[in-house]
């Protein structure tokens, strides 16, 4: 199976959130947000994609991106969806933020290259193939906070909806 990380299109076309008086949001890399006070972020530069790029947080996504990835996930695939509200002028639209409170042990250990401390960072992820064939909608541990990595079935029913604000690369596996 092949997998897919998916980061934000640099294209110019889409906005970027920009919280004016809120800090970079430090979600916790595991666990269940249990308190959440949802974010305001107002677009800037461009229209609203479904892939929202933002100078809060990662993994921000639209009502349509939520419906197809929910659709997606896998039953071991563990998602947590916060409320963000994204505002441009008088519109506002109603976004989610992608936490994973359980996020797998899918990497490669002797193929990924990591910077060892308390928590790795992960410098080249590699998929273990076995591990992460029981996945579809994910990230990986180490101090990775924005990894969204989706199955090849995932990724097809992204570009055939048209999701926008989307760019991706393959995952090596091993």
């Amino acid at each position: 199976m092949r997998y897919y990380s998916l980061f934000h299109a640099e294209d110019g076309r889409y906005g970027i959130g920009r919280a004016p008086h809120t800090p970079v949001l430090m979600a916790p890399l595991k666990g269940r947000i249990e308190e959440w006070d949802p974010l305001i972020v107002e677009l800037c530069d461009g229209c609203f994609p479904d892939y929202l790029s933002s100078d809060v947080t990662n993994r921000i996504c639209s009502q349509r991106m939520r419906e197809l990835l929910d659709c997606h996930a896998a039953a071991d695939d563990i998602l947590q969806w916060l409320d963000v509200h994204v505002r441009y002028g008088e519109e506002e639209r109603k976004y989610y933020f992608l936490h994973f409170p359980a996020p797998p042990d899918v990497l490669h250990r002797e193929r990924s290259t990591f910077v060892i401390g308390e928590d790795d960072m992960v410098i080249k992820p590699v998929l273990d193939e076995q591990a992460a064939q029981r996945h579809s909608v994910f990230t990986y541990i180490g101090r990775q906070r924005s990894a969204l990595v989706v199955a090849e079935v995932v990724m097809k029913a992204i570009l055939e909806a048209g999701l926008t604000g989307i760019d991706y690369d393959g995952m090596p596996c091993a």
